[in-house]
């Protein structure tokens, strides 16, 4: 027996050249927003890419963000899914520096 709730779901693909550029910043904080259409903006920082691992190879790696309606944000590279969902209000209540 389901919910009824529909899940959504959105991909995106980090190309080697992406992950290059993002290793050049490995020194300094790292916030990578994915927006989901008009409908959702996933914030990660330097610690979820990290648990993802895609910053740990050196290959094309895809990531999958899914939810239904009042949950948080399911994330899962091609190698880890994320142990937290991710909150959909994560960037307007980022701690700004």
């Amino acid at each position: 027996m389901t919910s009824g709730r529909r899940k959504s779901r959105c991909n995106f693909t980090f190309s080697v050249d992406d992950i290059n550029r993002l290793k050049e910043k490995e020194n300094k904080e790292i916030l990578v927003c994915l927006v989901c259409g008009d409908r959702e903006i996933c914030l990660l920082d330097k610690k979820d890419l990290d648990e993802l691992e895609i910053l740990k190879h050196n290959k094309t790696c895809g990531v999958s963000i899914s939810w239904t309606k009042g949950s948080g944000l399911t994330v899962k590279s091609g190698r880890k899914e994320l142990s937290h969902k991710v909150a959909r209000n994560r960037l307007k209540n980022f701690p700004w520096k």
